[in-house]
């Protein structure tokens, strides 16, 4: 899609929607940069990866495979991506299933950002879990 399509495809949204994409680029660029220097980049550092036990305690090969699930992860549907922010996946790795959930925080990490499409204002919380931890 060219930028003129782009723009006149952003013209037609509503706000709620532009709101949903600029959650999803940032949520994107996240999983992105996920175990890359890029996470040591600026525009990163306030972001957070958690590992929950369960992940943590795999070997180094089987851990390199699910983070490669998290940041490829492209199955999102109206099911698992409702409000098309794509902060949610699920998927199967060796016959356990694995989830993975962006939360949003103030820069206190003490409340819920007030506004998750500035990153000025939001701490990125990425958690990465065997769905049998939830």
């Amino acid at each position: 899609m060219n930028m003129k399509e782009n723009l006149l495809e952003e013209q037609q949204m509503t706000e709620e929607q532009i709101t949903a994409r600029k959650v999803a680029d940032l949520n994107d660029q996240l999983r992105k940069d996920m175990f890359t220097g890029n996470m040591l980049k600026k525009h990163n550092l306030r972001n957070k990866i958690v590992l929950t036990p369960g992940v943590d305690g795999l070997n180094l090969k089987d851990k390199e495979k699910v983070f490669a699930s998290v940041k490829y992860y492209g199955n999102f549907t109206k099911d698992n991506n409702p409000w098309g922010e794509k902060d949610f996946g699920a998927f199967n790795f060796k016959k356990e299933r694995y989830n993975w959930k962006i939360d949003y925080f103030d820069n206190t990490m003490s409340f819920h950002s007030l506004d998750k499409t500035d990153p000025k204002q939001t701490v990125r919380v990425l958690t990465i879990m065997k769905a049998s931890e939830y």
